[in-house]
């Protein structure tokens, strides 16, 4: 039987997802489990020892047996998330329509992100932004758990 999962614990791994970060939800427990993307050896880490590297593949190993069982479901990645859409999809929320093109000019082309940080600041929209994004992820967290056949508890309203 799928355990109720604790929507703010889903939305707070959609945060943790990144590149080659996966992160699963056991089904049975309502626990979610990170896997983190294997270490990039640098100039530095190059030398690292043997044994290091085969006891990361051995825990990557045992972690992707661990994880096909029917209990684990994987969540979305950071491509189905879109933070930029979420971004975008904010920008044109703001009413100041002079504000909403310098926003989202902003996001334009390469450090998109980095502008965009600098500018809710800048603007004083970073409340805004935050309490925007966190309803974002809260209802794709919501129908991610409905697409799943996953119960949950959503501390907004109550249990479905």
């Amino acid at each position: 039987m799928k355990r109720p999962v604790n929507i703010d614990m889903i939305i707070e791994a959609f945060e943790f997802v990144s590149g080659e970060t996966e992160v699963y939800l056991n089904t049975r427990t309502g626990e979610i489990f990170t896997i983190p993307g294997q270490v990039r050896p640098t100039s530095e880490l190059e030398e690292l020892d043997e044994d290091f590297r085969e006891l990361q593949e051995e825990i990557q190993e045992k972690a992707q047996e661990e994880l096909s069982s029917d209990e684990y479901i994987l969540l979305p990645n950071f491509l189905e998330i879109d933070e930029y859409r979420i971004m975008e999809e904010f920008c044109l929320t703001l009413e100041d329509e002079q504000l909403s093109m310098v926003m989202c000019g902003a996001i334009q082309g390469k450090g998109a992100f980095k502008r965009f940080q600098e500018n809710i600041y800048r603007y004083g929209l970073a409340d805004r932004w935050y309490r925007f994004r966190e309803n974002v992820l809260r209802e794709r967290a919501i129908k991610w758990c409905e697409d799943q056949g996953i119960p949950y508890v959503d501390r907004r309203s109550t249990p479905v």
